[in-house]
């Protein structure tokens, strides 16, 4: 089901509502696709995001849409980790056709937040999803980093590449929650 601006508003499409938003600096130009796709209310995006394999800003750009547009500070005041864990699973679920998805699963020496594990040969990435959560002052890029490294010393791919014959490559995303913003971190293996 698409659910598009143009939906609401009789008459006035995306195609011609969006460029009068950049225009006047309602959406940044340079964030003008990502900001098309969550307004549009298009979670096809996120799906191709994961199934097309596209660049990691690009998703931390949609998670940050909509985590300022969505998530309250009192959503994220006590359990900020696990709120959002809980949220972008939420948004993942859409992807049980063509994934398995594994939240808090064993795997390698400890347990991953989130494991995508393919389920077709037409997706043949799988995914490993550390979450972060840390405190103002803190630096997200270090602790994003050493969430990669989580993900590989602790061999949390393990399940997604012995799951499915099919699999190609396994990418590891380190998603950092500091408040309310987000950092999106890959490596690929």
């Amino acid at each position: 089901m698409k659910n598009s601006l143009a939906n609401h508003s009789p008459g006035v499409g995306k195609v011609e509502v969006f460029p009068l938003f950049i225009e006047r600096n309602i959406i940044p130009k340079t964030h003008s696709n990502s900001f098309t796709i969550i307004l549009s209310g298009d979670l096809d995006a996120l799906m191709d995001w994961f199934i097309y394999a596209k660049p990691g800003q690009e998703l931390q750009l949609m998670l940050q849409s909509l985590v300022l547009h969505l998530e309250s500070m009192y959503d994220l005041a006590k359990l900020p980790e696990a709120v959002f864990h809980a949220f972008v699973s939420g948004l993942l679920a859409n992807l049980r056709v063509v994934y398995d998805i594994r939240s808090n699963a064993d795997s390698g020496f400890e347990r991953a937040d989130i494991l995508m594990i393919p389920g077709t040969s037409r997706c043949p990435v799988g995914y490993v999803i550390e979450f972060k959560s840390i405190s103002a002052g803190e630096d997200m890029e270090i602790i994003s980093l050493d969430a990669i490294s989580r993900i590989v010393d602790k061999q949390y791919d393990a399940h997604v590449v012995d799951a499915f014959s099919a699999t190609k490559q396994v990418r590891y995303l380190a998603i950092v929650l500091q408040g309310k913003k987000v950092v999106v971190r890959e490596q690929t293996k």
